[in-house]
Order: C-alpha cells, then structure tokens, then sequence
C-alpha cells in the first residue's frame, strides 16, 4: 500500500496513458499505471473542491483547491495561478489551446473562463433561484457550456456569447434516469459527471450507472445498474 488505506474521500481522478492520479484529503497522488507504485504526490492547504486537468506535453497539471487554482509542475511542486473562488468544485479544458479552462465555483453559483495564468475571460453568475448544487460541467462547442446541477437533477446549458442559461436534460425530479425517455421527460439520481463524444452525444454519471443521451434526443443506460457492481463482466452489467 502506498497511498491511505482505505481510499475514502477520493474528491477527484484522472487516468492518463501511464498513471493514475488522484485527490484524496489534503493530498494529490500519482501511482503507476503498470504496477501501482507511487510516483509522487504533493499538498494543499484545504481538503475541499476539486478539479484536474493535466497538459502531457509539459508534465503540467492544473488543480483545484477550495478557493484557489494550483499549477503543478513534474517535480510535484505547486504553485498558485488564481484564489478568487468561494470553492472550486471542478475544472474543465475548454478546448483545444493550453490554459483555457472552464471552472465551475459551486458556492458561488458561476462558471468562468480562465485563459492563461489567471486572465478571466468570461463569467457567468447563475440565477441562485434556479440552481440547487453546480457539480461538473463541459464544453459541448465552440459557444456551448453544459453544466450539472446535482440538486435539483438538469443538465443546463449556458451561451457564451449571449449568457442565456436553457435547460437542455432532465425534469428537475430526483429519480433514477428513465431509459427511452425523451431528454427533458427523465429525472436524475444525484447526478456527479457529465461528458460530451466527437459524435454529440452526451454522457451522465448518476450514483451506479452511466446514462446516454444520443443525438435522437432519448435516453439509454450505457453502463452500470441501479445496483452496487463489480469491476468485472460486462458494461450494462457492471
């Protein structure tokens, strides 16, 4: 073992093609794809939010912590970009240029764009009437923001340009994802991830499963059950 045992409060993962790194407490870690030992691991001040995104190119991993964005370089020493956020409960590259990145500030009820090391490019204040908890959120295109409101269970969606904020999935009702539904006739379970295929279609994490809505509109269940699972056997049965 070479990281806590058990792995309880893990806030956040990313897998990359030799590594798995993840938050868990206090800590950042990184552990080895092939034989699971620990490849490095560095603190921050706070054991709340959450979000990463790592840059291969330059071993460059970008990190949120509670009110602030951290920079990670490939020694595992950090160092702060921004702290101007209540809590940092998700960061998202937006596209394709380094350091454009959307983040989502769930007690503050905003998603920003950041370019860079801390130019602000954008902000959306979100009506606080309408939103219950901010959990994750992607970019769907060049204009499109889709965020997850865990609450009250909706994939919303928010216009860059314009800021009009329109819901694009789910009936607001705390209900385990209905298959074959239309995309606004089905409720969510606390959903917690939501990702977005070259093709558009959309994928959404709730507790046991993973729900997809395709570009017909309606709802299938795309992996796991409403049941705890196993890591073996078959997607839908996992």
């Amino acid at each position: 073992p070479i990281v806590p045992d058990p792995l309880l409060s893990i806030r956040d993962i990313h897998v990359e093609d030799t590594f798995i790194g993840f938050l868990h407490d206090f800590t950042y870690y990184r552990t080895s794809m092939e034989d699971g030992s620990l490849l490095g691991s560095v603190s921050f001040p706070s054991d709340f939010g959450k979000g990463l995104v790592y840059y291969p190119e330059d071993e460059e991993l970008i990190v949120g912590n509670h009110t602030a964005i951290y920079r990670v370089n490939k020694d595992f020493e950090a160092d702060w970009i921004v702290t101007e956020f209540a809590n940092v409960s998700n960061i998202s590259p937006f596209d394709d240029i380094k350091g454009r990145y959307l983040v989502t500030d769930s007690d503050a009820g905003s998603i920003s764009l950041l370019q860079g090391n801390s130019s602000l490019m954008w902000r959306a204040p979100l009506p606080n009437a309408s939103i219950g908890a901010i959990t994750h959120l992607t970019s769907y295109d060049s204009d499109t923001v889709f965020f997850l409101d865990n609450l009250n269970p909706r994939v919303l969606a928010q216009s860059i340009a314009s800021g009009e904020v329109w819901i694009h999935a789910g009936n607001g009702i705390l209900e385990y994802g209905k298959e074959y539904r239309w995309r606004l006739h089905t409720g969510f379970w606390y959903p917690t991830g939501v990702a977005v295929d070259s093709k558009k279609n959309i994928y959404i994490a709730q507790n046991n499963n993973i729900l997809k809505i395709d570009t017909d509109e309606y709802v299938t269940n795309f992996a796991g059950s409403v049941q705890h699972g196993d890591l073996d056997g078959p997607r839908l049965e996992a």
